[in-house]
């Protein structure tokens, strides 16, 4: 009886040894950035030159639902202004993490956000090259923002 019980604890150990295959690593190599690129890089960082690294860790903080933000900008109390694209809205997210539309553009894109001394805030349609009738048209919307800034038509051009 007792050889019988030993003869199939053999047996079912060396079904079990035989069966189970221990993990081993698995080891490829790349030869560069494009191949990098194929794979899911998830919490890594690729350079323009292939070079593979740990990327910073990022936290949501407030999703604005817009597919591109173009411009930010901080004010003197730690809120955060962003400025989107295709939608042309601007987003304001306070230190604490909150967020809410600010303005909606009739622009598509604001790609760059003025603010002034006093916290006024004024979108810039077309960033530094912007000529000086969206300028005008900005001004028009917050003109206490704008009220200083002399911009040089030769500049634009």
């Amino acid at each position: 009886m007792i050889i019988k019980r030993l003869t199939t604890l053999a047996i079912l150990f060396t079904f079990f040894v035989l069966t189970v295959e221990a993990g081993q690593p698995v080891v490829w190599e790349t030869s560069g950035r494009t191949e990098l690129l194929r794979g899911d890089s998830r919490g890594v960082s690729i350079t323009d030159t292939g070079v593979l690294m740990l990327a910073p860790k990022l936290n949501e903080i407030y999703n604005t639902q817009q597919t591109y933000v173009w411009s930010s900008a901080v004010d003197s109390q730690g809120n955060v202004y962003l400025g989107t694209g295709h939608d042309g809205k601007i987003f304001k997210v306070s230190s604490a993490g909150s967020g809410s539309l600010l303005y909606d553009a009739a622009e598509l894109d604001v790609t760059a956000i003025a603010i002034a001394r006093d916290g006024a805030i004024a979108p810039v349609p077309s960033g530094l090259a912007a000529r000086a009738a969206q300028i005008a048209a900005a001004a028009q919307i917050l003109p206490r923002c704008l009220r200083r800034l002399s911009v040089s038509a030769e500049r634009l051009r």
